[in-house]
């Protein structure tokens, strides 16, 4: 009952006249918490907090791809939601603040940390300017990124960054904040003999499959994925 409830707050969020939506926002951050507490309260269940958190801040989807051998590699990709994309022109803020106040706020609710043998942190931007300024912006925002995630890894965890570069140019709309979106991606399972191009082949795969968060990377200008 209490994530259909917070899955129609969010969905109501979209709604919001721009001018209200951070205050909406702030409320429905304050109801997550209470919603956790009250959960955990009545089942005594840590996890049930964790899944109505990432209900509200993070899309969450499970793929799988293939290598050129076959192998398979188990990933698990997180969206954050709504108004909480990169800043245009930006690779220190995001649409609701600076980057490195904001993110690690949505950070503790990802199971990808504790589960994950590696992390990927995404770099893109959207298709005003040119070619090489934003492709470089992408690089910044995965760096930016990464030094965010990097505190939260576990010893045995590693980080790897996927630049996707800029996205190509798809209409005149001047809402292009989805072809910026804060992505985090864990490598949840693998072969141990696997090398980076082998997990970039398998990523590479995995993400041509259509799914709720799906995001096209032909439509991006560079799938440039190494080991940070």
């Amino acid at each position: 009952m209490f994530k259909s409830l917070v899955e129609w707050l969010r969905a109501s969020l979209r709604e919001v006249p721009g001018f209200f939506k951070w205050f909406v926002s702030l409320l429905l951050g304050g109801l997550t918490i209470f919603v956790s507490i009250s959960t955990c309260s009545d089942i005594g269940n840590n996890e049930s907090k964790i899944d109505v958190y990432i209900d509200v801040f993070w899309g969450r989807e499970d793929r799988f791809g293939l290598d050129s051998y076959g192998r398979r590699v188990d990933f698990e990709i997180s969206v954050l939601l709504e108004e909480r994309r990169w800043k245009y022109s930006s690779w220190e803020y995001l649409e609701i603040g600076l980057a490195r106040d904001s993110i690690p706020m949505y950070l503790d609710g990802l199971s990808l940390f504790e589960n994950a043998k590696g992390v990927i942190v995404v770099g893109a931007a959207s298709q005003e300017g040119e070619r090489d300024d934003e492709v470089n912006r992408a690089r910044r925002r995965a760096d930016t990124l990464g030094e965010i995630v990097r505190r939260m890894l576990g010893s045995n965890q590693e980080l790897f960054k996927l630049i996707l570069g800029q996205h190509d140019f798809v209409h005149n709309s001047t809402d292009t904040a989805f072809q910026r979106r804060v992505i985090i991606i864990g490598i949840m399972s693998s072969d141990s003999t696997m090398s980076t191009r082998d997990i970039k082949d398998a990523l590479r795969d995995a993400l041509k499959k259509e799914g709720e968060y799906s995001f096209s990377t032909d439509q991006y200008s560079t799938f440039d994925f190494y080991k940070s």
